[in-house]
């Protein structure tokens, strides 16, 4: 069986990002979504981020996004944008770092 189609490919990666919390964050990275269009999926580390009230996904021309609303210290880590056809499949990978306000301020 031939596939036909082109796999998905980053096109801009993800980027290390810092937050002070409980700020929002919004991680983009753009990709090509390939044919047939690719589902993209976002992780921390090895779990699946499902939409919900803290987390907001969307690809809007090629950019794909994950907004996490009201950051906390345990949403530090490595977060993963997949994308994924029949034909292929491409990630993105970037740190977050998340800060409290109280070590920001120096008085």
């Amino acid at each position: 069986m031939i596939l036909v189609g082109t796999a998905p490919k980053v096109l801009e990666n993800l980027s290390e990002t810092t937050v002070v919390s409980p700020k929002q964050v919004t991680l983009k990275c753009v990709l090509e979504l390939g044919e047939p269009v690719a589902e993209v999926k976002w992780f921390k580390g090895p779990k699946e981020i499902k939409k919900s009230q803290k987390y907001v996904m969307g690809v809007e021309d090629g950019v794909s996004s994950l907004v996490l609303e009201e950051t906390e210290h345990q949403d530090a880590g490595v977060y993963r944008c997949l994308a994924i056809n029949p034909v292929g499949q491409c990630q993105t990978e970037a740190t977050l770092a998340v800060h409290s306000e109280l070590n920001s301020s120096s008085s």
